[in-house]
């Protein structure tokens, strides 16, 4: 079990919990990749390329996770004599694959307004789960959190929630956002 906020380094399976994957640029200038859920795989550039990731990519808890590793030469040697494996792998990759283009979609909105619209639709999408009040994201979500995944200051993102608070859109549901109108979310695309 890893802590929030703790900087990983290997091949892990995801057992519990959220993984931020960011990929570090030169000039210091961290940009978020994807949240990582329960039965995802990373750490596999290291195996693919054959040089370590932490070069280009950073992986660390956005919320209290558990996670199992397996040394890359183990995963080399099942890849190598499990077909099942290899199928699995193919499997996971694609899906990863579709996941990164949605959250990249998400993020490359220039319009701060609209990106945390398109994140918290994200979001919903991939951890939401529906109650009676709505659509809640399961997610304890901090505004820094959100902040710093798409890539602007807190102060803006308390305004623009508080925003959509105060138009009923969205509300807080335990250190969870609650989207009570998901269709006035997409309005906001439009």
């Amino acid at each position: 079990i890893y802590k929030k906020n703790k900087t990983l380094r290997k091949f892990y399976l995801i057992k519990k919990g959220v993984v931020r994957i960011s990929r570090i640029f030169d000039t210091g200038e961290e940009v978020t990749l994807s949240l990582l859920k329960e039965g995802s795989l990373f750490g596999i550039i290291s195996f693919l390329k054959n040089i370590p990731s932490e070069e280009f990519y950073s992986a660390s808890a956005f919320t209290k996770v558990e996670l199992e590793s397996s040394p890359i030469e183990s995963l080399s040697e099942e890849i190598s004599s499990n077909k099942y494996i290899r199928k699995e792998l193919i499997s996971g990759f694609t899906k990863r694959l579709i996941y990164s283009e949605n959250i990249v979609e998400a993020l490359n909105e220039p319009n701060k307004n609209r990106k945390l619209i398109k994140f918290l639709i994200f979001l919903s999408r991939e951890f939401g789960c529906n109650c009676p009040d709505g659509l809640l994201i399961n997610l304890d979500l901090t505004h820094q959190s959100i902040a710093e995944c798409i890539g602007t200051c807190r102060l803006t993102i308390t305004r623009q929630l508080s925003k959509l608070k105060k138009e009923l859109i969205i509300k807080n549901k335990n250190k969870k956002i609650l989207i009570m109108d998901i269709n006035s979310l997409y309005k906001y695309l439009k």
